[in-house]
């Protein structure tokens, strides 16, 4: 492979995990598995040069490549967060309580399966 044509291919994936990363970052969910696509198949071609890729080289795809790895992972516990949350807010505890001005149980309790009305 050419020293020129090796640059493109790799200055091709750095995009792709770029606007991958863009994405993921501006919620645009249903686009990611296009651009997966396209960066896993460029990712295929520079595989059949690997033997002439500098470490650096690989070194820059792969740490772009954990980098994403960790947002992914950040966006992950996002939606789990989200999730709790609104499944939190849906089913409410079987009890309110309310509490004073210091902080103690006042002893107050009703379900919440009751009717408020």
């Amino acid at each position: 492979m050419a020293p020129e044509n090796k640059g493109c291919k790799i200055a091709e994936i750095m995009k792709l995990v770029s606007d991958e990363r863009r994405l993921l970052i501006d919620g645009k969910i249903e686009e990611l598995a296009e651009i997966s696509r396209q960066k896993q198949n460029a990712i295929e071609k520079m595989s059949e040069y690997k033997e002439r890729l500098s470490e650096t080289d690989m070194a820059v795809i792969l740490n772009a490549c954990d980098d994403l790895q960790g947002l992914y992972q950040f966006a992950q516990a996002g939606l789990l967060a989200a999730s709790s949350r609104l499944q939190s807010i849906q089913c409410p505890s079987e009890h309110l309580r309310t509490y004073d001005a210091a902080g103690r149980n006042q002893g107050f309790q009703f379900s919440s399966r009751e009717s408020f009305f």
